[in-house]
């Protein structure tokens, strides 16, 4: 029985072998094969993953870089409008001066004009006053024709000294 063992033995070192040569020949090689590309698959994916990391990184600085430029320039806009509106805001203050000045002397010159009317009735009024006065006052002692002359003279005077009432 011992050579039994022994041929046994040799048998399966035999077919170990051939089984050893098979698998080493038929499928270490395609599968250290599978193995390399998935390895090399594995680490082109852990490759592109980083590379993806880095551009998500530099997207969300380039991003926060924007959004700073984009406030800044916001902030700028927002100043330049205040400036624009407080120069508005002074120029409209200048022009309704000016207008209102410009009413305020048109109503003086409305006033002046009125006053200088009502002046010369004022005048009239009192030559006409003045005439009467001195009509009772003289009597039939100075004619008709010579009051006409005082009053005539009493008007010119006043016109040439220009007697106006100023308000």
């Amino acid at each position: 029985m011992d050579i039994l063992n022994l041929s046994q033995i040799i048998w399966q070192a035999i077919n170990f072998l051939l089984l050893y040569l098979v698998i080493a020949k038929f499928i270490v090689p395609p599968t250290k094969k599978f193995l390399a590309k998935r390895e090399h698959e594995i680490q082109s994916g852990i490759e592109n993953a980083d590379k993806v990391k880095k551009q998500l990184s530099d997207a969300q600085k380039s991003k926060e870089e924007i959004l700073s430029e984009a406030r800044a320039e916001g902030t700028k806009i927002i100043e330049e409008m205040r400036k624009r509106a407080d120069q508005m805001a002074l120029k409209l203050e200048e022009e309704a001066k000016v207008a209102a000045q410009a009413e305020a002397a048109r109503i003086i010159e409305q006033a002046r004009e009125v006053a200088a009317r009502n002046s010369q009735k004022v005048n009239e009024e009192i030559v006409r006053l003045a005439s009467v006065i001195a009509k009772k006052s003289l009597g039939q002692s100075i004619s008709m024709e010579l009051q006409h002359d005082l009053i005539k003279k009493n008007l010119e005077q006043m016109k040439s000294s220009k007697v106006v009432v100023e308000g």
